[in-house]
């Protein structure tokens, strides 16, 4: 067995870890607030991070020569390391993405209100 496919089994592993931490201490929990933001930022993302490193070296790593995320070959191996790491990749970028939102809503309703001051 390959190293790249261990780590892609890895990958896979972890990502099915984080999807249901994330379903099942994020999401369907009766617990208040801080607990789900534990759950997510002390278990989940450090899990798909990993997820992300994992996937990233069943692709080849730093060793290999080839555009970032492009499989030129067929192989099927490949191509789940690919989608592995696109998944955990953008799971891991929601709540940076919602985070950057909030804040840029916020920026346009502080400008409105500092606007509306000075007319």
């Amino acid at each position: 067995m390959r190293a790249t496919t261990t780590a892609g089994m890895a990958s896979v592993v972890t990502l099915m870890a984080a999807l249901f931490v994330i379903l099942f201490g994020v999401l369907a929990t009766s617990g208040v607030y801080g607990s789900r933001l534990a759950w997510h930022l002390g278990v989940a993302l450090p899990l798909l991070a990993l997820t992300m490193l994992l996937a990233w070296l069943s692709l080849g790593g730093p060793r290999r020569v080839r555009p970032f995320l492009h499989v030129a070959s067929g192989d099927r191996y490949d191509q789940a390391g690919r989608g592995v790491f696109l998944v955990a990749a953008s799971l891991f970028g929601l709540p940076l993405a919602f985070a950057a939102m909030l804040l840029l809503t916020y920026a346009v309703f502080f400008v409105a209100h500092g606007m509306s001051l000075l007319l």
